[in-house]
């Protein structure tokens, strides 16, 4: 009986020290999948950061672009901003010049496409007609399209933009002045002749009068 007593006793702390090596196998196969899965995932994690930093400029190029497109202030960088439309993206040096150039001679038409379209707005809604009030009204709009598109490119806040848009401006005047010079004196003439004219043949009347 004592015997009976003393093999189940031992086989009940087999398996009780069974059991407690498989507990322990089991939480040491547990934490070392714990420590396998975590050390993956902070590589994987660690990967897709070092690759959205490192190796997709594109993606840290269009951050730098969408808080240059928000800035309230004036700026001198030159690059990292973009020209009245997103895909005119400035990102270089020659994007840079090329944006000053356009700004220069767009503003300089502007100037120069306002003078003479306000004079044809002006004779051509002169005689009050429907035709050529809505001919003149074109013209109009056309001007202030001119006017807003310039405002838009001032808008970028980059301060040579902003300087490039008034230097062209005034060449705009100054092209426009030299041309108006030029015709002036040939009109000025011709109207002193016409004048001329015009008394040599009142005189004429006169003497034929006389006689």
């Amino acid at each position: 009986m004592t015997i009976a007593i003393d093999k189940y006793a031992l086989y009940a702390m087999r398996n009780e020290e069974g059991g407690g090596h498989g507990d322990h196998d089991g939480e040491h196969d547990h934490g070392d999948h714990g420590e396998e899965h975590g050390g993956e995932h902070g590589e994987e994690h660690g990967d897709s950061n070092g690759e959205g930093t490192e190796n997709n400029p594109t993606a840290e190029a269009g951050d730098h672009s969408a808080h240059a497109a928000h800035r309230a202030f004036l700026f001198t960088e030159p690059r990292n901003f973009f020209l009245l439309f997103s895909g005119a993206q400035i990102s270089s040096g020659g994007d840079f010049a090329g944006a000053l150039i356009v700004s220069l001679l767009f503003a300089m038409a502007t100037t120069l496409a306002s003078f003479y379209l306000k004079r044809a707005e002006r004779s051509m809604s002169a005689d009050a007609k429907f035709l050529g009030t809505t001919v003149g009204s074109i013209f109009y709009a056309l001007r202030m399209l001119f006017h807003y598109v310039n405002m838009l490119i001032v808008m970028t806040m980059q301060v040579y933009i902003i300087l490039a848009v008034l230097v062209g401006h005034a060449l705009g005047f100054f092209v426009f002045a030299m041309i108006e010079g030029r015709r002036k004196p040939n009109s000025h003439a011709a109207a002193a002749e016409k004048e001329a004219a015009l008394a040599a043949g009142n005189k004429r009347d006169e003497g034929c009068c006389c006689e």
